[in-house]
């Protein structure tokens, strides 16, 4: 099985309604880390970086409470929201996992399976 690991960091604003430390409109720097294999590879990949990187980096210097139309654009939602757009980009190759790093700390994580 053949792997690749891509992060890449990107700057968002979001509020999160409902949560008294998050309601307020702010700012994060997230680091997104995606994990992809294939059992096989194509031109001597599995994909090309530059394919998860440009489907990342969309994302830079967003309101994403508007820009993706989520209420509630939580580390676990935009990590659903970006493993779900690059499953459907990359097939067959498999999205192991997304994970957005909210922190050096702290990451959510959506995984296959």
């Amino acid at each position: 099985m053949y792997s690749i690991t891509v992060t890449d960091t990107i700057a968002i604003a979001h509020n999160l309604p409902g949560i008294p430390t998050c309601e307020r409109l702010h700012g994060h720097n997230l680091t997104i880390e995606v994990k992809l294999s294939s059992k096989t590879i194509r031109d001597g990949m599995v994909v090309d970086f530059r394919v998860v990187k440009d489907n990342i980096r969309y994302l830079d210097h967003q309101y994403l409470n508007d820009y993706l139309k989520m209420t509630m654009p939580t580390a676990e939602n935009i990590a659903w929201y970006l493993y779900d757009i690059l499953s459907a980009k990359v097939t067959p190759v498999i999205v192991e996992y997304v994970r957005v790093w909210e922190s050096d700390k702290a990451f959510a994580e959506y995984r296959h399976g």
